[in-house]
């Protein structure tokens, strides 16, 4: 009687150092013909180092024979299977006051991650018998990043409504009359003002209610956040001392 189908079953896997060995034997099933089950021996050898050139989607065959066991070939083959999961990207939004409102520019457009997984398996007439992982990589994404406009739309100047400002920032004034060269570059002189740069960027328009108007053009040790320093005179800078007022960064 012709032997129509079986199945492989594991005994079990016994490692010798570098090296497994799978022990199984074949189990006829209903309508096979009856006999001593044959012992089946399979070497797994040490999976090779896996690196960045060895990834890919398909399996990846080692060995492969066949084998008759009571009148039936029994193929039996080894691979490597590589399983890749896509690691999504964020997106993160970053106010931008050098752009108007509604705008948009993608600073960095986002890459997704990747987590590899690489798996050793042994099959018989292709049938998995057993899946064991061996390696695994994971790529980190990196964000896609979004400037989004936060600059307000210009208003007319209090003083001069025909001169538009993009920017009223509350806070104080101090002054000085040193001369010779700002952080700039230029002469320090009347409409010099020191600012902190981290606050009101280097060459902004600057009015200053009871001043006028001026460039930032210096900074200073002692000029930090909404301080802003007015170059006068020595005798207008005693007269002036230090003054709450609201700072007004001028548009274009």
């Amino acid at each position: 009687m012709g032997v129509e189908q079986g199945r492989i079953r594991l005994k079990g896997l016994f490692a010798f150092g570098s090296v497994a060995l799978a022990i199984g034997y074949l189990v006829p099933t209903v309508g096979v013909a009856s006999g001593p089950a044959t012992p089946v021996a399979t070497i797994l050898g040490a999976p090779a180092a896996v690196g960045p050139a060895a990834f890919s989607t398909r399996p990846s065959r080692l060995r492969e024979e066949s084998r008759i066991y009571d009148g039936r070939v029994v193929s039996f083959s080894e691979r490597l299977r590589t399983a890749v999961v896509a690691i999504p990207f964020r997106v993160r939004q970053v106010a931008d006051p050098n752009l108007p409102l509604g705008v948009t520019v993608v600073d960095a457009p986002g890459t997704e991650g990747a987590l590899t997984q690489v798996f050793a398996e042994s099959l018989a007439d292709g049938v998995v018998l057993l899946s064991e992982p061996v390696s695994q990589m994971t790529s980190q994404p990196s964000d896609r990043v979004l400037r989004v406009g936060s600059a307000a739309a210009p208003l007319p100047l209090p003083a001069a409504p025909t001169v538009a400002y993009a920017q009223a920032i509350a806070g104080s004034a101090t002054s000085y009359c040193l001369t010779g060269r700002t952080a700039t570059g230029t002469q320090a002189g009347p409409g010099s003002i020191a600012v902190d740069p981290t606050v009101i960027k280097l060459g902004s328009r600057l009015y200053v209610p009871g001043y006028g108007y001026g460039l930032a053009v210096d900074t200073g040790g002692a000029i930090k956040g909404t301080l802003i320093d007015v170059w006068l005179t020595c005798d207008e800078a005693i007269q002036w001392g230090r003054r709450q007022l609201t700072i007004y960064v001028l548009a274009g």
